[in-house]
């Protein structure tokens, strides 16, 4: 933590240096150099660093282990989790389903006899 807020001082004070003499020189093209950068760096999340939105913990692991997913194939949701759930809701509806043939079906055997 105290390397990141080092680094943070360090690229602070350096552009403070930078960027008075960088608008003296070349006045609107230092734009032009800080939208470069921004645009590498949008292009770098996408590429190196997968969605970690909506996953558990072991999922995330999974996506940064060396045989994960390739961070551009990645999304917010669709958590291994989400589906586990959704199946078990699922078959707890089908066992009530069933019960509530089974039940039909034996009270319904119980007048006939």
């Amino acid at each position: 933590m105290g390397l990141a807020a080092l680094s943070n001082w360090l690229f602070n004070f350096a552009l403070g240096l930078f960027v008075p003499p960088a608008f003296k020189n070349i006045s609107w093209q230092t734009f032009i150099i800080f939208g470069v950068l921004c645009f590498a760096a949008a292009v770098q999340a996408f590429v190196l660093y997968p969605e970690t939105a909506q996953k558990s913990l072991e999922e995330i692991e999974i996506l940064f282990s060396k045989g994960g997913p390739r961070p551009w194939k990645t999304r917010p949701g669709d958590s291994l989790l989400d589906a586990k759930i959704a199946q078990v809701e699922e078959e707890r509806q089908k066992g009530e389903l069933v019960g509530e043939r089974l039940g039909s079906v034996a009270r319904s055997e119980g007048a006939e006899g």
